[in-house]
């Protein structure tokens, strides 16, 4: 007969506090700076670079979402055009919904994300993503 620890079989119940808030809220701008510093940082005028992806799980209950992504990925039949786009994952993880944000060389992404009128047409894209998701 094979001696067996029964400590090692013991589930532990983690404690939880109630008035502990979420620290991963969502939150769009501090996204829309790293996706910004990245897209100044890798994005090739002529070179080919790899796909940019920024995301993160979603814990906002405003977005009908488990996670949010954007990428950014140059276009292969135009030398000098990229295109920004923002991806939602729907709760089940099995439909993925995306659309285009802007479309241009690398200084228009860059304006594009650094304009603050930009946010609101982000935020306009991700309410319709939600939409989508939630009707799926």
């Amino acid at each position: 007969m094979v001696n067996v620890n029964r400590a090692q079989f013991i589930k532990l119940n983690p404690v939880i506090k109630k008035d502990k808030k979420l620290e991963n809220k969502f939150n769009l701008k501090e996204i829309i700076k790293k996706l910004t510093a990245q897209a100044e940082n890798y994005v090739k005028k002529d070179e080919y670079y790899s796909q940019i992806d920024v995301g993160c799980q979603n814990y906002d209950p405003k977005y009908y979402a488990k996670g949010i992504a954007f990428s950014i990925q140059k276009d292969t039949s135009v030398t000098d055009k990229h295109m920004l786009r923002v991806s939602m994952l729907h709760p089940s993880m099995q439909i993925e919904h995306s659309k285009p944000l802007a479309y241009g060389n690398k200084e228009e992404i860059v304006k594009f994300l650094k304009d603050e009128k930009s946010i609101k047409q982000i935020e306009e894209k991700l309410n319709t993503l939600s939409e989508e998701l939630k009707n799926n």
